[in-house]
């Protein structure tokens, strides 16, 4: 998306710049509005993002994997996989940089620690559809630092389901100390880890 900044810009009568001119009347003179082209940053496809840190396979198996151009689900991958590459090289070493400052001040050294979320996926073929298992697992950096074993919910509820998640978000939040931001996501029953184990089995 391109943006543009407005800016407004006097000119006297005669093409003359009114800093210029001797006579400074308002009557002689006329607004002009010029358009800036001001870039503006790209916005991040969180989906995809969360998509690169999957296998391809899983990746391949969802809904929206472009198959008729598969090369773009390829490209963006790759390109969010570099970028959370670059993005924790760039900050190990302003984490370096800080402790360099910090010892060469020689004050307390704190931490800094970014904000881990739930993401909450269910195993389903259709968005209609009955919902076959549940899992959660909370992600870091686009990394899984914990999670919670899936289970399978043919028969269950819509209400103990309700008291199921709302369960699981306490005991994560509780684990981290704070209320920790939650992003749902949806894979193919094919793809459900208890299924996957029993067969493996």
């Amino acid at each position: 998306m391109r943006g543009y900044l407005v800016r407004s810009v006097g000119q006297a009568a005669g093409g003359q710049n009114i800093l210029s001119t001797s006579q400074n009347r308002l009557t002689q003179t006329k607004l002009r509005l010029c358009l800036v082209h001001v870039p503006m940053a790209r916005r991040k496809n969180l989906d995809c993002q969360r998509c690169a840190a999957d296998s391809i396979e899983v990746a391949q198996a969802k809904s929206c994997w472009n198959t008729e151009k598969p090369q773009v689900c390829h490209s963006r991958r790759a390109y969010y996989k570099k970028h959370s590459v670059n993005k924790a090289k760039k900050r190990s070493k302003q984490r370096s940089d800080r402790v360099k400052q910090v010892k060469e001040l020689d004050i307390p050294l704190f931490g800094v620690k970014t904000t881990p979320e739930v993401l909450m996926t269910f195993y389903r073929d259709r968005a209609d559809g009955p919902i076959h298992a549940i899992s959660f697992s909370v992600l870091e950096d686009g990394e899984a630092i914990s999670s919670v074993k899936p289970i399978h919910l043919k028969g269950v509820p819509q209400s103990k389901l309700r008291k199921h998640i709302k369960n699981v978000l306490g005991v994560l939040n509780a684990q981290f100390g704070q209320e920790l931001p939650v992003s749902k996501d949806k894979l193919p029953v094919k793809l459900c880890p208890l299924c996957l184990d029993k067969e493996g089995g």
